[in-house]
């Protein structure tokens, strides 16, 4: 028998190292893993491959955007970690982040697009479908027009 330093303590201590990582079993926490020997959160996930180990709740982040899957509302989208207000669109993406009922607003004048009655700002109210004579006789826009409608 090799008698190197792990054989002598073997065999004088009786502690045993199944995964030859320098941790006995007794206190090694993955005793055939010789990767990993520590879990510092006691998540089941030892810390070499914990990208959390101090964190009991969380241990992958997918996308590398320092947020943990479990507390990641966009998992896959390292652009994108939290939705505030529920509404499936990330707060980076969302110019309306505490409002679940606009994300959106393509004209830029402040009003969300879902309560914007002329999202596209040309003037005329979406969905208007009058007559466009309407449109000639009132240059400024249909909004501004007193009497749109000839």
């Amino acid at each position: 028998m090799n008698w190197d330093s792990a054989a002598w303590d073997d065999a004088v201590w009786g502690l045993v190292d199944s995964d030859d990582d320098g941790v006995d079993d007794a206190n090694d926490p993955f005793p055939d893993d010789p990767t990993e020997w520590e879990d510092s959160d006691g998540d089941g996930v030892g810390n070499n491959g914990d990208a959390f180990p101090d964190d009991a709740n969380e241990s992958k982040d997918s996308d590398g955007d320092g947020v943990g899957d479990n507390s990641d509302a966009f998992p896959n989208d390292p652009k994108e970690s939290y939705d505030s207000d529920g509404d499936g669109i990330g707060d980076n993406s969302d110019i309306f982040p505490d409002d679940s009922s606009e994300w959106s607003d393509s004209d830029g004048d402040g009003i969300g697009d879902n309560a914007d009655p002329d999202d596209d700002n040309d003037g005329i109210p979406d969905g208007y479908t009058g007559p466009i004579e309407a449109i000639k006789n009132c240059p400024q826009g249909i909004k501004k027009c007193r009497n749109p409608i000839p």
